[in-house]
């Protein structure tokens, strides 16, 4: 059975018998080198995707289709990311941004809108429910 996407296989090396040189002219024997190269080669293809390369989707083809229909339709995926204007400090709570956030990362741990720490959003205005705090960070993505 096999382990991939869950994990990644990692075949043992296969010898020939002794006295058994790998001969490429006959067809009509099998050759350790022929299933190792073949072991390579599934390898080399799961080294390249990783694993669980479909993540919530049930393959891999379904996932793109999914990123497709989506960049298509313009929803669901980060345009962008900028750092918000205002005092990173014990006590502001408001920034200004340019773009209406799908989620902010503050000190990060991420927030979507009435998430933790992310308490409102009005037209070009992040408000949150407590201070950033002094050496903290905010960024908004959108």
């Amino acid at each position: 059975m096999a382990i991939f996407p869950g994990a990644k296989y990692t075949p043992r090396t296969i010898a020939n018998v002794p006295g058994n040189v790998y001969d490429a002219t006959k067809p009509t024997h099998f050759y350790a080198e022929d299933l190792n190269k073949t072991n390579d080669e599934v390898v080399a293809i799961e080294n390249t995707l990783g694993v669980n390369p479909q993540g919530a989707y049930a393959t891999v083809r379904a996932w793109l289709d999914a990123i497709q229909a989506a960049l298509a339709g313009g929803t669901g995926f980060i345009q962008g990311t900028e750092v918000p204007t205002g005092a990173v400090d014990d006590a502001n709570v408001s920034f200004g941004v340019a773009h209406e956030p799908k989620y902010i990362v503050v000190n990060g741990s991420q927030y979507a809108l009435g998430e933790g720490v992310y308490s409102g959003y009005a037209v070009g205005i992040i408000t949150l429910s407590s201070a950033v705090g002094v050496g903290g960070f905010i960024r908004s993505y959108f």
